[in-house]
């Protein structure tokens, strides 16, 4: 059986830094999360492939809300490889923003 690429599965690799946008395709780049992949595939006790990333910026509605995000004990995020909206009709979306980028490679 031959295991099917999930969309941004090979977008990065531990030690790169990733953004993941939530609501991309709906034209909302203004909210996001950014940090270093730390681990990728099926991470803890998710039930979803995915990156496991340590926080380095989160935006919401523009505002930064990184230090209070990772004050609040919230520093690791998940993103995962696939969702039901990266599937979305590409004629329907406002804007073309991949949900997951590539920020920086490793050192």
């Amino acid at each position: 059986m031959v295991k099917e690429t999930l969309k941004y599965e090979n977008t990065a690799n531990i030690g790169d830094t990733i953004r993941g946008y939530d609501f991309a395709r709906l034209g909302y780049n203004d909210s996001y999360i950014e940090g270093l992949v730390v681990n990728k595939g099926q991470c803890d006790d998710k039930y979803y492939a995915c990156y496991k990333i340590k926080l380095t910026k989160r935006l919401v509605g523009g505002e930064d809300r990184t230090q209070s995000t990772i004050d609040a004990g919230a520093d690791i995020w998940y993103v995962p490889f696939e969702t039901n909206d990266d599937t979305w009709n590409v004629s329907t979306d406002i804007k073309k923003i991949e949900r997951v980028t590539k920020v920086k490679e490793a050192a």
